[in-house]
């Protein structure tokens, strides 16, 4: 493994990392899904963790405020939603250097990505607000220590990633090219005009359903208990994460989609009533 691979450890290499590095001796070792990173559900003695491997498009200082955002959620304390913690390996260190990649290893959080749940009540739907509206509260003050890296998940260069798309070679289809136009033409417009930009201030950056830990309380009845995956944090619109979450619902085959986003819109305004007001720029995002 080298520092331009994607990260592939075996399930030997990654028992050699997490029991040299953190003392584990793991019972079971799971492959989980990643864009391009590598994760890995460790078990051992009794306790579950994920050992997240970065991939070569990772930056130290990226990883280093993925890092700081998890102490700041986890310092809230409130326990009313659950998200990963660092746990420090044997010297103290929250990220260890491993054949040229940057290991790390965070706590598991049980439950089921709310994916796995085909129909979302309208009470899970204002849940799902709600946990856009509360993260972002709790990082509205936050400054990473060092200098925030660009990223392209930064809504605000959107319209350059899509240039950026359309001329790759062999590049999109004809459709998808159209596609990729009509969709980002009205943030071109936003970001041409003089309309006062939404406030700023670093965010989740990939606040889905995918994202988000459902538990089944009752037959019928389910509860949002956690958020994963904060590697997509980044500085941009502070509106960004619902329209995430937004997005995330209209993608699902809905009778009613309309119904289910001002759901999503209005659990979000019952926890942050204040700070953010809807105005036409927040909907053009």
């Amino acid at each position: 493994m080298t520092a331009t691979d994607t990260p592939n450890l075996t399930a030997v290499e990654a028992t050699a990392i997490v029991s040299r590095h953190w003392g584990l001796d793991p019972d079971r070792i799971v492959e989980l899904g990643s864009y391009e990173d590598q994760n890995l559900r460790i078990d051992a003695g009794g306790r579950s963790f994920v050992l997240k491997i970065a991939g070569p498009s990772e930056s130290r200082p990226s990883l280093e405020a993925e890092c700081e955002v998890l102490g700041v959620m986890a310092s809230l304390g409130d326990g009313a939603l659950a998200t990963p913690t660092v746990v420090p390996a044997s010297d103290g260190a929250q990220i260890v250097e491993v054949g040229g990649h940057r290991v790390r290893l965070l706590t598991w959080l049980d439950g089921v990505p709310l994916t796995e749940l085909p129909v979302v009540a309208e009470s899970t739907l204002r849940e799902l607000g709600a946990i856009a509206a509360a993260t972002a509260l709790a990082l509205a003050e936050f400054e990473p220590t060092a200098p925030v890296v660009r990223s392209k998940w930064d809504a605000r260069i959107a319209p350059e990633i899509v240039d950026e798309v359309l001329a790759d070679e062999p590049g999109p289809t004809e459709d998808e090219r159209a596609t990729l136009l009509a969709a980002s033409a009205p943030l071109r417009e936003l970001l041409a005009s003089d309309a006062p930009a939404p406030p700023l201030q670093m965010i989740h950056g990939d606040m889905s359903d995918w994202n988000v830990i459902a538990t089944v309380t009752a037959p019928g009845r389910v509860q949002c208990t956690g958020l994963i995956d904060f590697g997509d944090i980044t500085r941009t619109w502070r509106i960004v994460d619902l329209a995430s979450v937004c997005t995330s619902i209209a993608c699902r085959d809905l009778e009613e989609p309309l119904h289910a986003l001002l759901a999503v819109i209005a659990g979000f305004h019952e926890v942050d009533r204040k700070s953010t007001r809807l105005n036409s720029s927040h909907i053009t995002i």
